[in-house]
Formats: C-alpha cells, structure tokens, sequence
C-alpha cells in the first residue's frame, strides 16, 4: 500500500484501513537513535537512509533545511532552513533515502552570502524543506527561502518562498517568514534579522546607535521527539529543548549593537548579528538557523546552520 501524508497530524495512531500489519517497526540507520516513550527516534545530521526491515506503521518526521549566510558590510541575517513535520502513514519495508542541506556561507566584501540547501526524505515521495534564504549587503539584495533572509541598511529584504513542501495533501502550514525589512534610506545604520519558522525577522531599529534587527523565532518539535535525555536543537522560549530553525541577526554599524541570534532565546542556534567592524557569528550545526549579518566596512557575515531530520515511529 501507498504510504499517505498528513502533515498536520502529529500523532502516529493506527489505521483503519485494511494492508499490512501495523505492528512495531523494525528499521535502522542514522547518526544516533533513541527510544523514548515507547517510539524509536532515528537522528540524521548527515546524509543517509533509513532501513525498514520488518513490518508496516507510521513514521512521524521533523525536516528543517540548511539556512542562509549573513550578509556583509552592514548585513542582514540569514534566513532559516524550512521546517516542517508531520506523519506518513502504512509505510512498509525498504530504503529510504535522507538529504540534508548544508547551511549557506557567508556574505564578504560587501557581497551577499549564499542561500541554504534542501534536506528532504523520500518515503518514497520527497518530502523537502527548502534551503533558507541568504541575508542581504549593502548593495545587494537578500535571497527567498524556506525563510527569506534580512535586509541590509538600505533596504532590499527578502520575502519567504513560504513553500509548504511536497507531502500530499500538502500541509496547509508556510515552512518559514520572511526577513526583516530595512531603512529606505542609506546611512550608518544595521542591517535587519533574517526570518524564522515562527515569525519573521524584526527590521534594524533605525539610527546609527541602535544596532541591527533579531532575527525571527525559532520553532520546536513535537513532543514526541523532546527526550530531555538526548538533548538536539536549542532551549528556545519555552521548556523542553528541540528548538530550530531561527532567523539569524542583522549586523551592526556601531560597536555594541548586533541583532539577535543565538543558542538561547527564541532563535534556536542562530548566528549573533556583529557589532562594529566584526565578522557575524555562524549558526550551530545541524540547527537550520541563519548566519549573523557581519558589520561595517565590508565586514563578512556568518554561515548558516546545516540541517538535520529526525524520524520517529512505534516499537
């Protein structure tokens, strides 16, 4: 029997349908697994594939794609990798293949970055969540992706794709939010936050003392995979762990003033935007959270996080 998607459900539940037997999985692969309340947790940091070996069930997943680099000279944050989750249901034996995107690189020389590439599970249809979007430089513009990335001092933000990926029916859910938006106008002022799962990236408060913009929110899995045991993504707003895909932070002009982005907070492992002439900081691997802008005077910006795919079924 076909596997059937349905992205917005969480749980794994039993179906009704007459096919193959539903009892536990029996299946291999990945960088690590785990088992926590009575599911096995498959973890991909790198590419590869999961084995089902026995039986039929329901694989319940979190894909989050690479993010973008920072912008330079002033530069917006990256936008994070798309994020999405959901359950493919009566899936049997075989292999099947796991992609994930690595994160984009960073802006230099007043040059934009480099956007974040695709993870994605083929069950065998692809599910994709899409690269993030590369923050903006002064001059050039920021990139769409899963998430869009920040704009620089000037303006020139990018807009999330808001793909909602390649399941079907397809969820109903945008994988990420657009960049913050900048000044109109040039001047000695930051770059804006590139945008996250949760919401868009905030926009460079404006005045050369003011700094960059943060970047947007983080998101967390499902509580399925949140084994306070096996700790993966960042702490994030609310307990619990598991948080990724953040918007990286704008960088500044000044020297105290870089956006927002990092392992605490809502941002899930998100670059810091630079403050003065210092280079953004890079996103945590494996978080799908966008590069910091770097600072003034063509400083670089910081590499976006790779992401990572995590599978979880009954046993």
């Amino acid at each position: 029997m076909a596997p059937i998607f349905t992205g917005s459900k969480f749980g794994f539940g039993r179906s009704a349908a007459a096919g193959p037997s539903l009892s536990g999985l029996t299946a291999t692969g990945g960088n690590a697994t785990y088992i926590y309340n009575g599911k096995k947790v498959h973890v991909f940091t790198s590419p590869g594939s999961l084995q089902i070996t026995a039986n039929s069930g329901n694989v319940e997943y979190v894909i989050v794609g690479g993010a973008g680099g920072g912008g330079s000279n002033h530069g917006g944050g990256g936008g994070a990798g798309g994020f999405i989750t959901g359950t493919v249901t009566n899936i049997g034996p075989g292999t099947y293949p796991v992609t994930i995107g690595p994160g984009g690189s960073g802006g230099s020389g007043g040059n934009v970055g480099s956007n974040g590439s695709p993870s994605a599970v083929s069950f065998p249809s692809s599910l994709t969540a899409y690269g993030g979007g590369a923050g903006s430089s002064d001059p050039g513009a920021a990139y769409p992706g899963g998430s869009g990335g920040g704009g620089h001092r000037q303006g020139g933000a990018g807009t999330g794709d808001r793909q909602t990926g390649t399941s079907t029916p397809a969820s109903p859910s945008p994988q990420g939010n657009p960049g913050g938006t900048s000044s109109p106008s040039s001047g000695s002022i930051g770059g804006s936050g590139g945008g996250g799962k949760n919401s868009a990236g905030r926009s460079n408060p404006g005045g050369a003392t003011a700094g960059g913009g943060d970047g947007g929110d983080a998101a967390q899995a499902p509580a399925t995979f949140r084994d306070p045991t096996n700790p993966y993504g960042y702490p994030g707003s609310t307990p619990g762990g598991f948080w990724f895909a953040g918007g990286g932070g704008g960088g500044s002009y000044n020297a105290t003033g870089g956006g927002g982005g990092g392992p605490g907070g809502p941002y899930g492992g998100a670059g810091n935007g630079a403050p003065g002439s210092n280079t953004g900081s890079a996103a945590s691997s494996n978080s799908g959270s966008g590069g910091g802008g770097g600072g003034f005077n063509n400083a670089s910006g910081g590499a976006g996080g790779s992401g990572i795919v995590l599978l979880a079924y009954q046993i």
